[in-house]
């Protein structure tokens, strides 16, 4: 199974991974990306994420339709979120 989400709200990650595989997965993997507070030297305050939603989910699905028939994965979760982002919370979620 492949879920693929945008939204603008905090992304809820004890949920994603509970949601995330099945009784006969052996684990269940996650990446978590976030802001910094610096880039290249600056001082960063928070991130703000565009979305042209149907592209974003097209492509979105097709990387995980990739990596679930490479690696055989029962179910692969990809959360993203758009809007303001601030230093430290999940921008982005993978799960598999």
């Amino acid at each position: 199974m492949i879920t693929i989400q945008l939204q603008q709200d905090p992304i809820d990650i004890n949920r994603a991974m509970a949601e995330t595989g099945t009784d006969a997965d052996g684990a269940v993997v996650s990446f978590i990306g976030r802001p910094r507070n610096t880039s290249r030297g600056k001082a960063v305050l928070y991130l703000e994420y565009e979305v042209y939603g149907e592209m974003a989910r097209r492509e979105l699905a097709r990387l995980a339709e990739e990596a679930s028939k490479e690696w055989s994965l029962g179910s692969c979760a990809v959360i993203h979120r758009y809007g303001r982002v601030d230093i430290g919370e999940p921008s982005i979620l993978i799960t598999a």
